[in-house]
């Protein structure tokens, strides 16, 4: 963990040493939208079970989800901070093509290395989910649900939080991608590695596509393959 906490420290003194510190109206939102992830990674710890570990991994986006329509409520979130709007074809087909194709081969490829060269300080796992109805259910619709939400948050609000705090575009691209990183905390340094890069590619495409839909559709197809 205390690498984890270097690696993120060392791209917060890089990208932030200008830029004003967040208020603390947005310093809370972060946390409200972060905390869920973070607390979720404690069933990879503690719970075995199956369906027990998968109530805890839906429970926390659910949880996520109506953070977000509180935050909305209250006029702290706009509808726009979202990014679900759709951009020119073109240009989604683009941002979602290259995110993939680039994620693939990046997961399959020199990021699984990464994972074992990195210190092995894995503290959970992800269970297997071993009813195959539910297997499935968990692989195909699943996976879509964990797309979806960790997209809106982490590439599609989080970003707009920090920019109206004050960050750059480049600053919340970074930022961002930490966050998703830590997000992964009982897997090990070499998982929060792996995801922070893969936030980094998933934030380039939804600022390319100018819209959160190509890094959702670039987030399950890496998660099918990663777990095929």
């Amino acid at each position: 963990m205390a690498q984890a906490w270097n690696f993120a420290g060392v791209v917060f003194a890089t990208v932030m040493p200008a830029a004003p510190l967040p208020s603390s109206r947005a310093l809370a939102v972060l946390g409200v939208l972060a905390a869920p992830y973070l607390l979720n990674d404690l069933a990879n710890i503690y719970v075995r079970a199956p369906a027990a570990w998968l109530a805890c991994d839906y429970g926390s986006r659910v949880v996520s989800l109506g953070g977000i329509a509180w935050l909305l409520r209250r006029g702290t979130l706009e509808r726009s901070d979202l990014q679900v709007q759709l951009a020119p074809l073109a240009r989604l087909v683009a941002a979602t093509l290259g995110a993939t194709l680039l994620g693939l081969w990046f997961d399959q490829g020199p990021g699984r290395p990464l994972v074992h060269w990195l210190p092995q300080t894995q503290l959970g796992a992800v269970p297997f989910i071993r009813p195959p109805w539910l297997h499935e259910l968990d692989y195909f619709a699943g996976l879509a649900f964990v797309a979806a939400t960790e997209e809106l948050v982490f590439r599609g609000i989080f970003p707009r939080v920090i920019t109206r705090a004050g960050g750059s575009a480049g600053q919340a691209w970074a930022v961002s991608a930490v966050a998703f990183g830590l997000a992964h905390w009982s897997l090990g340094v070499g998982a929060m590695v792996h995801a922070a890069a893969l936030g980094l590619l998933l934030g380039a495409a939804a600022r390319l596509g100018r819209s959160v839909w190509p890094a959702v559709v670039a987030h399950y197809a890496i998660d099918l393959a990663a777990f095929g």
